[in-house]
């Protein structure tokens, strides 16, 4: 999941998402990276799972795993759970960590963390190169930003992952039923939008998805 306590920084340049102090979101893997790392320590210098994020950020998820591990045995909470998993996934483990988003997802529903665990789950099916799971992960969490009202960055990255999967996809043929949606989104091409449209941050409906395909 995302570092615990900074707050993204607006605007995408070519294949760098602004981050937060010390990273950056790379936009074609849709993965976090560590590029000033005493930056990134000095703004996570309390968070127990710093040493997780620094191997895992920093790409070395092997010596990342048994961090991960102790931490999320000792302290078995969603976060240090999702961690857990992202570092799976980023050593090939896919399944066990679609897995256990799966259960932290059904743990969290209808919560605010809801949203973040459908787009760490998109981002497993990502790496697995499933796309049209991971679009329709996106899809979800970008339905449930929207609807919670959810920040610019956060809704901004929810539809950049979208676009990206979609994109690799080369189709709108991923669309879910309609009961996959929540808030009313629906499925298909001319499906309807949800009852209530966010405004300039973009509705997540399949017809105003379709742009940025």
């Amino acid at each position: 999941m995302t570092s615990r306590g900074s707050e993204p920084r607006s605007g995408t340049s070519g294949t760098r998402i602004p981050g937060g102090p010390g990273w950056y979101m790379n936009a074609l893997t849709l993965l976090p990276v560590i590029e000033d790392l005493s930056e990134f320590r000095a703004a996570h210098e309390h968070d127990r799972a710093l040493p997780v994020l620094e191997k895992l950020w920093g790409g070395h998820p092997g010596k990342a795993e048994p961090l991960a591990l102790a931490l999320a045995r000792a302290e078995p909470t969603v976060r240090h759970r999702a961690l857990l998993a992202d570092v799976r996934r980023d050593l090939g483990r896919v399944d066990w960590a679609a897995a256990e988003y799966g259960e932290l997802i059904d743990l969290c529903r209808g919560t605010a963390r809801e949203a973040v665990l459908w787009q760490h789950l998109g981002k497993v099916h990502f790496v697995a190169r499933d796309h049209p799971r991971a679009a329709r992960a996106f899809a979800l969490a970008l339905a449930l930003r929207v609807r919670g009202g959810a920040g610019r960055d956060l809704v901004a990255s929810s539809r950049l992952a979208l676009r990206r999967a979609t994109l690799l996809i080369g189709a709108l043929e991923w669309f879910p039923p309609r009961k996959e949606f929540p808030g009313g989104v629906s499925g298909g091409r001319a499906g309807p939008c949800p009852p209530t449209h966010p405004g300039d941050v973009g509705c997540a409906c399949p017809e105003h998805l379709q742009p940025w395909v």
